[in-house]
């Protein structure tokens, strides 16, 4: 167990460009804590996954998941082993990041149907909830007949 009094609180701040433009300060937009792995997970407004260990100090950032075109804004962990993450893009991606040792494992899945930003997630039982700046919630589950493959595939249930 993690006591309040190992975490310091810390500043991380990148500066990029884009497109050629004055340099954009990359910020996070959604923060989960993983309590298995004692990992900080931060997502940003670059559409990146950040890792951050706590080792001795400062917890310093150990890896990085890129794929979304927009801001991160909701995260969570499903089964201790699979990362959901909501994107101002319009979609949803499914990750296996702690299946190989250098966190280098793409995105599995990218479960595309709301028509905004996906602000939202939650899991009950085998769903996922997605909500939306669109007004809409979505329902999805793990696809039957693929329990042989390593990973679940996800469709969408309801809208």
């Amino acid at each position: 167990k993690m006591e309040a009094t190992e975490l310091q609180s810390f500043r991380f701040q990148e500066q990029g460009e884009r497109r050629g433009v004055k340099p954009i300060i990359n910020s996070f937009t959604s923060m989960l804590y993983f309590a298995a792995r004692r990992i900080i997970l931060a997502g940003t407004s670059h559409g990146e996954v950040l890792f951050f260990k706590k080792g001795s100090g400062t917890p310093h950032q150990s890896a990085e998941l890129v794929g979304h075109k927009g801001s991160v804004l909701a995260m969570f962990v499903a089964q201790n082993k699979l990362l959901f993450t909501g994107s101002a893009d319009r979609t949803i991606r499914v990750w296996a990041p702690w299946e190989t040792p250098e966190l280098k494992q793409p995105c599995i899945q990218t479960l595309a149907a709301h028509g905004g930003s996906v602000v939202d997630l939650d899991i009950h039982d085998n769903y996922v909830f997605s909500a939306s700046t669109d007004c809409t919630v979505l329902i999805w589950m793990a696809s039957e007949g693929r329990e042989m493959l390593l990973y679940p595939w996800y469709i969408q249930v309801q809208k």
